[in-house]
């Protein structure tokens, strides 16, 4: 009943078109490698433990534009490996089929699945895609919820490669 619950808020605010995050920092949670369900503090963000800024995006198997978007991501953060890390952030899907789902899309990002949407909770994500850009500080200096062009996000991440 709660994951229609959520499902239902999802496709209303996603409906809706809202921009609804509202953390100004990557919070401190507990959520799991997608890889092998380890555990993983989420301060250990691959950008934060090497001090550059990273292109998070909040993702589902169901989620058409994710399908699109995840590859642009993967292909920044591919340019600039040193300057830049990306994490796609898996909400709600079964770790199996949403590894499955990055292997077809030919996707090679860090993956993080958040089993119990503490995370997603914590960011103030009210619908997918989400995409958010994080310093090397920890600070969330852009976040869009919807569909991201590939120009969008590249003008997003700009800033923090100079």
């Amino acid at each position: 009943m709660r994951r229609m619950a959520v499902a239902a808020i999802l496709l209303c605010a996603s409906a809706c078109g809202g921009d609804s995050m509202t953390s100004p920092q990557w919070p401190e949670v507990t959520v799991e490698r997608l890889s092998d369900g380890s555990p993983v503090a989420s301060g250990e963000l691959a950008g934060l433990a090497r001090g550059v800024p990273t292109v998070v995006a909040v993702w589902a198997v169901w989620c058409t534009p994710c399908r699109r978007e995840l590859p642009v991501l993967d292909a920044i953060v591919a340019e600039h490996p040193e300057q830049l890390a990306g994490l796609g952030l898996n909400h709600g899907d079964d770790p199996s089929r949403a590894r499955q789902f990055l292997d077809e899309i030919d996707v090679d990002l860090e993956a993080w699945r958040d089993p119990d949407a503490r995370l997603v909770s914590e960011l103030g994500v009210a619908s997918l895609p989400a995409t958010l850009v994080i310093d090397a500080n920890g600070t969330i200096t852009w976040q869009r919820v919807g569909a991201v062009s590939e120009d969008e996000l590249r003008q997003a991440v700009a800033p923090l490669l100079e």
